[in-house]
């Protein structure tokens, strides 16, 4: 059964992108030091989460971007399972606003540090993540991403505020941001609509800490999702429990992919006490701002 945690926490719209740029940093360092698997990078990247809201720092503040300095009641359900399932996603970010739900999924790899490649690399090894994120998206009516975890020799060594002992230890240093320490690559961008890859190889490493096709990072996605430039609100009486998905249609263990499309692990981010009209005001602010 899922394992389902609350933390509640008041903070400003730019300590909320902060976060998520530290908590990149930090897997990009915990990854070079101690070469961890994607279960490992994934669970830090989500107790992180839940533990620097309660820090006092302020984030990003900036006088011409007015809204990053928005404080929110910000309520966060880390929901996790003891087992991933065989075919699942590995990483699910859930938004709840007073416009409704949003989803966007993630199926993780690691950049190795020793080996300078995707542990993926190999014919069966492409071959099983395509199957992966060929059903994340046809099962998931939600923006899919592969999530690359980057080692920071690869990064500029930044923490964006908040440090921690992994940050401090590694000495490191490229010049792409470590925002990228955790990438993230549309399934839309890697894959056809006939789910064949869009590239051979299906992700180039261009040696510097990106890759063709490119991707965002953690805070951008977040921007996207707030300010209605990625995803749609859904209903919020589509989610019955703790960990629900927006399913496309049903899947039975009895058919030829037994899929339980719950993540190995999912962020909710739950916003309390705004209104619709206030909501509407912070999405147009965020849309017409250069956030991180």
């Amino acid at each position: 059964m899922p394992v389902v945690r609350d933390f509640e926490a008041t903070i400003s719209i730019g300590k909320l992108f902060a976060i998520l740029d530290s908590i990149s940093a930090h897997v990009a360092a915990k990854l070079e030091l101690f070469g961890a698997d994607e279960r490992t990078l994934t669970d830090d990247l989500c107790d992180m989460f839940c533990l620097w809201p309660e820090l006092d720092n302020r984030g990003y503040s900036d006088p011409t971007i007015p809204v990053l300095d928005k404080l929110l009641n910000l309520k966060i359900h880390k929901t996790s399972q003891k087992q991933e399932a065989e075919l699942g996603a590995d990483l699910a970010i859930r938004v709840v606003s007073p416009r409704g739900v949003k989803y966007a999924v993630m199926q993780a790899k690691v950049y190795d540090p020793d080996d300078g490649a995707l542990r993926c690399d190999s014919p069966a090894g492409w071959d099983k993540l395509c199957s992966q994120l060929v059903l994340m998206r046809a099962l998931v009516d939600a923006p899919s991403f592969l999530l690359i975890y980057v080692p920071a020799s690869k990064l500029d060594g930044e923490t964006f505020g908040f440090r921690t002992w992994e940050t401090d230890a590694v000495r490191l240093r490229s010049g792409t941001s470590a925002r990228f320490g955790a990438t993230l690559l549309s399934v839309d961008d890697l894959l056809s609509t006939d789910n064949m890859w869009n590239h051979s190889p299906p992700v180039i490493d261009n040696g510097d800490g990106t890759f063709r096709p490119l991707g965002i990072t953690l805070s951008s996605l977040l921007a996207q999702m707030l300010c209605c430039q990625t995803g749609s609100w859904f209903d919020p009486r589509l989610f019955r429990q703790a960990g629900a998905s927006p399913m496309r249609h049903s899947h039975t263990e009895n058919e030829s992919h037994p899929i339980h499309y719950t993540p190995y692990r999912e962020l909710c981010l739950e916003i309390t006490n705004l209104t619709k009209e206030e909501w509407s005001a912070i999405e147009s602010a965020l849309a017409d701002s250069a956030v991180p």
